[in-house]
């Protein structure tokens, strides 16, 4: 049995994809009994019925999510905690299809959760201090480190991601310089550890069209739509490292 809270036992996710999958692997490493439902569309979910804590990953398509977490608290206990992974939808909002909403909030895992150990903890309007502090909790048992952030378009990490990722992509897109040049320029410039174009290669170019899309449709930040040239690959199918064809992937670039 995992330290922490010892009313939790048993964990259900919802999503069997690359993230689901993950989480799944990371509470079952941190010794609770992982309930494991998919596909990545609406599946039976009477199987989380005896689940502690319900976590519902499955892509960020908001009328998909409505009817999995809708369903999700018809057959839970009045105990279950449910939470949503999500960066781009309103929590808020998704908490208006739960019977609880104050036994509701979001995690946001990053991919791959078991070897990027941060979770965004993040509170919608309705939620508890007690579901809150119990979420948190559940992120440490984990071996990961909570960022407790309030309900908002991108949360945090995003926030700060996606309007460096458009810019690069965009600057590539005007021939500022070559992806090559970008790529060094922000690794040995900056320091950081990844280029902004390997990176969105990695998070897969239909989930950042997807996640941009969600956030500058909440906000109208110029700084977060998604530029042209990312949509373009998406609609001919080069979604990154998935497809073996992108920004950089699978390119002499």
């Amino acid at each position: 049995m995992p330290e922490g809270d010892t009313n939790v036992q048993t964990i259900g996710v919802v999503g069997s994809g690359v993230l689901g999958t993950g989480i799944a692997e990371l509470c079952a490493e941190a010794g609770y009994t992982v309930i494991s439902v998919g596909p990545d569309r609406v599946p039976d979910l009477s199987a989380v019925a005896a689940a502690d804590i319900v976590i519902e990953a499955l892509p960020s398509d908001e009328p998909s999510k409505a009817q999995a977490l809708s369903e999700i608290g018809r057959h839970v206990g009045p105990d279950c905690l449910i939470a949503t992974h999500s960066s781009s939808l309103s929590i808020t909002r998704l908490a208006t299809n739960v019977p609880r909403p104050e036994r509701f909030a979001g995690l946001h895992f990053f991919p791959p959760p078991k070897k990027l150990r941060v979770v965004e903890v993040v509170r919608p309007r309705l939620a508890s201090d007690a579901t809150m502090e119990a979420l948190r909790g559940l992120v440490e048992t984990l071996g990961s480190h909570p960022l407790m952030v309030r309900d908002q378009p991108g949360l945090l990490v995003d926030h700060l991601l996606f309007p460096y990722l458009n810019q690069a992509i965009a600057d590539y897109d005007d021939g500022l310089a070559s992806a090559e040049d970008i790529q060094t320029a922000v690794q040995l410039g900056l320091g950081y550890p990844i280029g902004p174009l390997q990176l969105a290669d990695r998070i897969g170019l239909d989930v950042l069209l997807q996640a941009t899309e969600n956030v500058y449709a909440a906000t109208r930040e110029q700084r977060f739509a998604p530029p042209p040239l990312l949509r373009e690959l998406v609609d001919a199918g080069h979604l990154g490292n998935r497809t073996g064809a992108g920004l950089v992937v699978g390119t002499d670039r």
